[in-house]
């Protein structure tokens, strides 16, 4: 039952989006942008508040019978749930006739989350990594075939999470539960990955938040560096491509935070690796010509940084 819970979502979203291309039912329509915008603001509101109303009034009916229900009655009604949000929002398509409504996000984003609970009710009986592997999984997969049909933020970071989940919970299995901090340290390190592409993929609503996700990206390896040396080399690498990142993304605070984290993790596994090789002197020697390259490094691309910055607003000046 757990493999049918997982599946029968994906491939009803598949299915209705191979149906819905070859009809043609979500072509938008050319209007006058004025008018348009005030009907869509007012249908959409209303939708809004139908769409409350209406999960408020499942929430309680459901709640009033819960107890007296199966678990596998449960676990249908949830599915339902999530199988009905996931057919409103085409139909929400097919009114409106547009594949990039805030609506549709929404509604779509709540079945994924009904999906995920019912992946979760049906395998309570399995382990915990396998659980987690399983609703990770399906959220991931699941989020990304919506996303396919209407590309939208919340959809985006919903893949994201379930394939960072999931990863993390392959590292747990494959472990066999002997590296929990090395698998946080991966998750997290995914995240702050994930964080930083959508940010730049989506510089709209995510783009001021770059820096953040770099910085989680730059931070996550230094919890799994006390039991895995190796994690090391992961930090070091990491710093090295949010600095080279930052050029092209005329971003300062990403160079900043690509520096110092650089300079940590470098003088972190020389102190660690080299202490007993090299002995106190030699390793500060080399401490210090590392701290001299990496200020080096930093003020050239900055003025890198600067340069394209200056270029940019050049050209904005000379179209405007």
């Amino acid at each position: 039952m757990l493999t049918v819970v997982i599946l029968l979502p994906i491939a009803v979203a598949l299915a209705a989006g191979v149906a819905e291309s070859r009809l043609g039912l979500a072509r938008p329509v050319p209007a006058q942008p004025g008018q348009q915008r005030g009907i869509s603001f007012l249908a959409e509101s209303l939708a809004y508040v139908g769409t409350l109303l209406v999960l408020a009034g499942s929430a309680i009916v459901t709640q009033q019978r819960w107890l007296s229900l199966t678990s596998t009655e449960r676990i249908m009604a949830v599915t339902g749930a999530a199988l009905t949000l996931l057919l409103a929002g085409f139909v929400v398509r097919w009114v409106a006739l547009s594949d990039s409504r805030r609506l549709t996000e929404s509604v779509w984003l709540a079945s994924a989350v009904l999906a995920a609970a019912a992946t979760a009710m049906t395998g309570r009986g399995y382990h915990a990594s396998v659980l987690v592997l399983a609703v990770s999984g399906q959220q991931a997969a699941y989020s990304f075939a919506l996303w396919l049909h209407c590309r939208r933020e919340l959809l985006a970071v919903a893949a994201f999470a379930g394939l960072i989940g999931a990863l993390c919970s392959l590292i747990a299995i494959a472990a066999g539960g002997q590296a929990p901090w090395l698998a946080v340290a991966l998750g997290i390190w995914l995240l702050g990955i994930a964080w930083t592409v959508l940010g730049v993929g989506y510089p709209q609503p995510l783009g001021t938040s770059v820096a953040a996700g770099a910085a989680v990206t730059l931070l996550a390896p230094a919890i799994a560096v006390h039991q895995y040396p190796w994690v090391y080399g992961i930090g070091i690498l990491t710093a090295a491509v949010v600095m080279g990142a930052s050029v092209p993304l005329q971003n300062i605070v990403m160079l900043v935070f690509g520096s110092c984290a650089l300079f940590c993790y470098l003088a972190a596994t020389v102190f660690r690796l080299a202490d007993h090789a090299l002995g106190l002197a030699q390793t500060l020697i080399v401490v210090g010509g590392f701290l001299i390259c990496v200020a080096v490094a930093t003020v050239w691309l900055a003025k890198l940084v600067r340069g394209a910055t200056r270029h940019s607003g050049r050209a904005q000046a000379r179209t405007a």
